[in-house]
């Protein structure tokens, strides 16, 4: 059978990372569980700081096991994680496409759970982060390059260019998105919307299959982010009241 990614490392290699990876976010989370967050993250500085380094944290602790064990051996290339070269209006264009049908489908989805009454556990409102620090534009500023630009490119390297790879290397395209798309969503850690989130990273898988690289993805994951972000802002500013939407 002709494989559709061919990745340096093996099957136990990754079977390893991943092992240590959610060792380290357990273990993490542990040590959070402990700590009087309520009495520590009085002021808006410190909620920044904590979400600033929350963020590091959890993307030093994707990246770290993957450099460990493959690094070195292999003499990483950029193009081992899927960094082919594609064309700016190809890239733009099936970021932009594969946007539309996310929200397309999020719609239809909303739409049946208006018209049945049915509840679909994980597909609530999100949760807003913005208004744990105020509206202090320099902290707005950071989080949003943090959020907009750095997170996409490292969640891009672990999810798609390492984990569907991989795991498409070794069992499949099919079971490998399933498993990437459900660790996405997972390790976003907002249950309340479990499923969009599930639904972005198969939709993400997808246009990395599609293309066989990672820079479509890394632009729609930057728009995705970039639109949210932006809606957060304008809430935070009052320039949009949620009030007129319900």
């Amino acid at each position: 059978m002709k494989k559709h990614f061919t990745t340096p490392w093996k099957g136990v290699e990754t079977a390893l990372i991943l092992l240590e990876t959610v060792i380290l976010i357990v273990a993490t989370l542990l040590v959070s569980h402990f700590l009087d967050l309520n009495k520590l993250l009085k002021t808006e500085a410190a909620k920044f700081s904590f979400i600033i380094i929350s963020f590091f944290v959890l993307w030093l602790i994707l990246i770290t096991p993957l450099l460990i064990h493959t690094g070195y051996r292999y003499k990483l290339k950029i193009s081992h994680f899927g960094f082919n070269k594609v064309s700016l209006k190809k890239t733009v264009l099936y970021a932009v496409l594969t946007y539309l049908l996310f929200h397309l489908l999020n719609l239809l989805i909303v739409i049946f759970m208006l018209y049945t009454d049915i509840k679909i556990p994980g597909y609530q409102t999100q949760k807003f982060l913005l208004p744990l620090i105020g509206d202090n534009n320099f902290y707005l500023l950071i989080i949003g390059f943090v959020t907009i630009i750095i997170g996409p490119i490292i969640e891009e390297i672990f999810f798609r260019g390492f984990i569907l790879r991989s795991l498409g290397d070794k069992i499949g395209l099919f079971f490998a998105s399933i498993i990437s798309a459900l660790l996405f969503a997972l390790l976003h850690f907002q249950f309340e919307v479990f499923f969009p989130i599930l639904i972005l990273g198969l939709l993400i898988n997808q246009l990395v299959i599609k293309t066989n690289s990672l820079y479509p993805a890394i632009a729609f994951h930057i728009l995705n982010n970039a639109v949210v972000f932006t809606v957060e802002i304008l809430i935070l500013k009052n320039v949009i009241r949620i009030e007129s939407f319900l």
